[in-house]
């Protein structure tokens, strides 16, 4: 028996001494194929490619016209048809069937902010399946704005609008064709990164963010918990900076993505900055700024991660609505947003891109990325007090109080100057009659002046 039991152990002991370097072997292994390298000159080259591809794909080939991808629109659906097309071409990122999605398809209705009608869009989704129960969502929108200008009508006289057309690169084209390039190469990555990657494509992203609120009404809060993160991009061609958002109030994942995303044109956002005037909201002011204007805000109401690109300069203080750059206009929905425009006047686009590309390529494929994606970011109750109703009413009322105080300031400013000047002119008015007349001693001239000195009187105060 006591020799069975050395048996036994020397056979465990073989085991144990092949099994312990064989796990770190395995380990190791592992860390080793998370490197990975990435050629620049190569993405910039899928990056162009697929910028042109995409602008040539809304070219109306009987009028030789940009279309103009409303949300809704014939051209928003063949930029669905466009991109669901290149997508199918990858390998390892098939469609989404979940019932909400057929084929990769998931389509909605609306009602147009453009329109006021009901119309019909569609969200585009891949994924990418691993070994691990998580994922992580890469998504931009791929429809563009109404954009118009006001002419006169030489028939009527009157204003009227006119429609621009424009190729809609820096909202959003610019941002698809990253996408799109992201696809393509993590298609090729062979190795088990450890959770899914879906790419999601959505519709009617302009108008109130209807593709993103779509595709989230059908999560459970598990499907939430699962998602490790929410990469959006939203007009991220043009614009002094590139600016990076995550949260109001400073977590773990931010500082953790800051290790990333240094140097070069990144700048963290400032939750200070840039109000956002906004007609729709409960009181004609939207309390939240920029950092909240896209599609990721629409996950940040289910307590999941969020890390949002966007361009544009908000340096200053306090910055009023969308803003591109120190010096200068908007391209943005105007007929300057277009990919001729745009790589004359910015020819550095495609390293702008790139550095996006880059910098979101670290962040996945470094081995820390699940574990702080998974620690807590007390994100829900952060994000309630920022979305609360009563504190965009709290915050118009302390304005009107400050732009009533400012006013009255002025106002009372002034009155003081008017009141002094026309004191002035009439004591010169004054001092002319009276030394013109002094010698004279003239009665009814004093009289006269008498009678204008009470009238001048009586009638500044009445003002």
């Amino acid at each position: 028996m006591s020799k069975i039991k050395k048996v036994f152990s020397m056979v465990l002991f073989v085991l144990f001494s092949f099994l312990i370097p064989l796990g770190s072997f395995s380990t190791r292994a592992y860390a080793e194929n998370r490197v990975h390298n990435i050629d620049e000159q190569q993405i910039k080259q899928d990056l162009q490619t697929e910028l042109e591809l995409l602008v040539e794909s809304g070219v109306s080939q009987d009028l030789k016209e940009r279309d103009f991808r409303v949300p809704g629109s014939k051209e928003e659906y063949k930029t669905a048809v466009y991109i669901y097309e290149r997508m199918q071409g990858l390998s390892n990122f098939l469609p989404v069937n979940d019932g909400a999605t057929i084929d990769g398809i998931q389509s909605f209705n609306f009602e147009s902010n453009v329109s006021g009608n009901n119309e019909t869009s569609q969200n585009i989704i891949f994924r990418k399946e691993s070994s691990g129960d998580k994922k992580v969502v890469l998504c931009a929108h791929y429809d563009s704005k109404y954009v118009y200008k006001v002419e006169e009508n030489p028939d009527t006289g009157k204003n009227q609008k006119v429609e621009v057309i424009n190729d809609g690169i820096n909202d959003n084209a610019g941002s698809v064709a990253l996408l799109l390039t992201l696809a393509k190469n993590l298609d090729l990555v062979s190795f088990d990164i450890g959770f899914d990657i879906e790419i999601v494509f959505f519709g009617a992203g302009t108008d109130d963010y209807a593709g993103s609120k779509i595709y989230n009404q059908g999560k459970t809060n598990e499907d939430c918990e699962k998602t490790l993160l929410v990469i959006n991009f939203d007009k991220i061609v043009v614009g002094d900076y590139i600016y990076t958002y995550v949260n109001e109030f400073k977590t773990p994942q931010e500082t953790y993505f800051n290790k990333f995303l240094k140097g070069g044109d990144f700048k963290e956002f400032k939750n200070i900055n840039a109000v956002e005037v906004n007609s729709s909201s409960v009181n004609g002011l939207s309390y939240t700024h920029i950092g909240l204007q896209s599609d990721h805000s629409v996950f940040m109401e289910r307590n999941v991660n969020v890390l949002n690109f966007f361009s544009g300069n908000y340096e200053n203080p306090l910055t009023i609505g969308y803003n591109e750059k120190e010096n200068g206009k908007n391209v943005t929905c105007t007929e300057n947003d277009s990919y001729s425009y745009i790589l004359t006047n910015y020819p550095q686009m495609y390293d702008r891109l790139f550095d996006v590309y880059e910098g979101v390529d670290k962040i996945l494929f470094d081995s820390n990325f699940v574990v702080q994606m998974e620690k807590p970011n007390n994100l829900e109750e952060k994000y309630e007090f920022w979305t609360n109703e009563k504190l965009a009413v709290l915050i118009t009322l302390i304005l009107l109080f400050v732009f009533a105080f400012i006013y009255f300031v002025i106002y009372h400013n002034l009155l003081k100057k008017s009141a002094k000047r026309a004191t002035e002119n009439v004591i010169e008015k004054l001092v002319i009659k009276i030394s013109s007349n002094m010698e004279e001693g003239n009665k009814e001239i004093t009289d006269l002046i008498d009678d204008k000195i009470n009238r001048d009187i009586d009638k500044k105060d009445k003002e």
